[in-house]
């Protein structure tokens, strides 16, 4: 009975359009069906229920333009399981995500003011940048670590901003700014990636987390993140 309940509280959210409550419920349901004992008949109904659902929210348009196409297989919900979890943990990320870039944007503002000599340097950079010669940018900027995390700030911000207002060739195209001033930071090879994500890009998205896997061997965020591109994307 708590399995049907939460299956339809699934639903409700999904009619809503509360996506991410949505998911968080049906993974709470799959994981009680591993849970419970149940008579065959009453499993057969309830895997019959679930089946149904799963073709629901795969066919939900509000799904598939937060997460992309999804094909669910019927019976299979150790699989779907799985699924929900990585589903949960990229929203999970997305408001670290946030809460880190705002700490960024105070530090970055408060660097500003200690800049005002330096508009010289950030200007010739920025110029670079916006030209594509990334490989003069290093030259540019040099030893001066401050405008150095002010770039970066500055472009990161701006790429995290147009991944989410649905613009993600902008934001692929920031972020390679970012990475051109400071290519020791595998957090923005990780944002690089989920935006060739939600391009459908996976061999773009699965190389541009590998260099930042190679950046630091033990990133635990890009190893998941490896993971789930090698498990959803298509053969």
């Amino acid at each position: 009975v708590n399995i049907n309940i939460k299956l339809n509280e699934c639903k409700t959210h999904l009619q809503k359009q509360n996506i991410y409550s949505c998911i968080l419920g049906f993974k709470e349901a799959l994981e009680l069906m591993k849970s419970t004992r149940m008579l065959a008949s009453d499993q057969k109904e309830l895997y019959k229920d679930v089946n149904k659902f799963q073709d629901q929210l795969a066919a939900s348009k509000t799904f598939r333009d937060v997460y992309g196409p999804v094909t669910f297989r019927d019976d299979d919900f150790d699989t779907s399981l799985d699924f929900m979890h990585q589903l949960i943990i990229i929203k999970e990320e997305e408001v670290q995500e946030i809460m880190a870039q705002r700490q960024l944007d105070d530090e970055a503002n408060q660097k500003l003011g200690a800049l005002a000599n330096r508009k010289e340097i950030i200007d010739k950079a920025c110029l670079a940048l916006e030209r594509g010669d990334f490989a003069s940018v290093q030259d540019i900027i040099g030893g001066d670590e401050e405008v150095r995390f002010y770039l970066v700030n500055l472009y990161n911000s701006d790429g995290i901003n147009n991944r989410r207002n649905g613009d993600y060739d902008k934001a692929i195209m920031q972020y390679q700014k970012a990475i051109a001033v400071q290519p020791a930071d595998e957090h923005l090879f990780y944002n690089l990636a989920r935006a060739h994500l939600e391009k459908e890009e996976w061999p773009e998205a699965q190389e541009a987390i590998r260099h930042g896997m190679e950046v630091n061997p033990e990133f635990r965020e890009g190893m998941r993140m490896n993971q789930y591109i090698s498990d959803q994307k298509p053969a």
